[in-house]
């Protein structure tokens, strides 16, 4: 825990013995944590002994989100650190993910490095007018969280249309469009009798994915979250293609009616289930539906859509991205 170096927090001993050594950074990095809590208290208008609550409270958990290299600091010697002290709570987890490396152009695969010109500046990035969702996106789909992976440029365009624009974007605009031009502006009334086995399949599986990824993102698996919620829009697409309300439409436009509710009430439930990651797609989905973002709980993914609740066309989601021919 100590190091024989010019540079770094004296050991605080009188033991001569300690004259002349620091402690490991990592040692006394950790300890950083605390005080930073500490800092921000007071920051925030509290008392520094306010950080008891962050750190000392049964009621309160704590998780720590790292990368591979730095698990035995956080598995083992802060955690020993801790136990030492007695009066601190433990984290809840430690979540690990493993390296995540870059493959150029070239088709080669490095490590990110800033001092090799192997590096992507997300200021940069945003200056450039790139949509921030797509970014969050695809680093969420891509994460390391049980191998290592790769960050490819041309497979983050590729899922923006394809995933975003396409299986996202497409499905909100056709239901949200089509129930407005033939409908009006407010969610249309169902005929509940005119529900059929399709319908209740497609509501049991809009019910068993906001099950799963709820436990999904308790349990901190958000890749494994966002690919259920993405099975989930895809099967949204497979509903309103089988259902075909601009087929239904011109025979029965009552079962159209419980077609488009159904579909708009999907919308609503993948608005809150893609918020924690394209906060600013979920957002224009629900401003479709008149739902208040700052008003959205967890919750409103299964609430019971309002016939009658105004409707807006969306704006724009997704930008689908051209590539540059050779």
């Amino acid at each position: 825990m100590t190091r024989d170096i010019d540079w770094g927090i004296p050991v605080p001993l009188d033991d001569p013995d300690a004259a002349g050594k620091v402690l490991y950074v990592w040692f006394d990095a950790p300890i950083g944590y605390v005080s930073n809590t500490m800092k921000l208290c007071v920051q925030e208008g509290g008392a520094p002994e306010d950080y008891t609550a962050w750190w000392k409270d049964d009621d309160t958990e704590i998780y720590h989100f790292i990368g591979e290299d730095n698990t035995i600091f956080h598995c083992v010697i802060w955690i020993a650190m801790l136990n030492a002290e007695g009066s601190f709570s433990l984290p809840t987890s430690v979540v690990v993910n493993q390296f995540l490396n870059l493959q150029g152009a070239s088709g080669a695969i490095e490590k990110f490095s800033k001092s090799r010109g192997n590096a992507i500046a997300l200021g940069d990035y945003l200056a450039e007018g790139n949509d921030p969702d797509m970014m969050r996106y695809y680093l969420t789909a891509i994460a390391p969280e049980k191998a290592r992976t790769i960050y490819n440029p041309l497979d983050l365009v590729q899922r923006n249309n394809t995933d975003l624009a396409n299986t996202i974007g497409n499905f909100v605009n056709r239901i949200v469009s089509f129930t407005i031009k033939y409908y009006g502006t407010e969610v249309p009334s169902m005929n509940e009798a005119r529900i059929d086995d399709v319908d209740r399949t497609f509501s049991a599986a809009m019910d068993a994915c906001v099950e799963s990824v709820t436990d999904l993102l308790e349990g901190c698996h958000f890749k494994a979250a966002l690919e259920t919620t993405m099975e989930f829009c895809r099967a949204c697409n497979r509903y309103i293609d089988e259902k075909a309300p601009w087929v239904s439409r011109k025979t029965d436009e009552e079962l159209t009616k419980v077609s488009l509710y159904h579909g708009l009430q999907a919308i609503q439930c993948i608005s809150v289930l893609l918020s924690p990651f394209i906060p600013g797609a979920a957002e224009k989905m629900q401003r479709a539906l008149s739902m208040d973002p700052e008003q959205v709980t967890w919750e409103s993914a299964r609430a019971p859509l309002k016939a009658g609740t105004p409707l807006e066309k969306p704006e724009l989601l997704f930008k689908k991205i051209e590539l540059a021919e050779d």
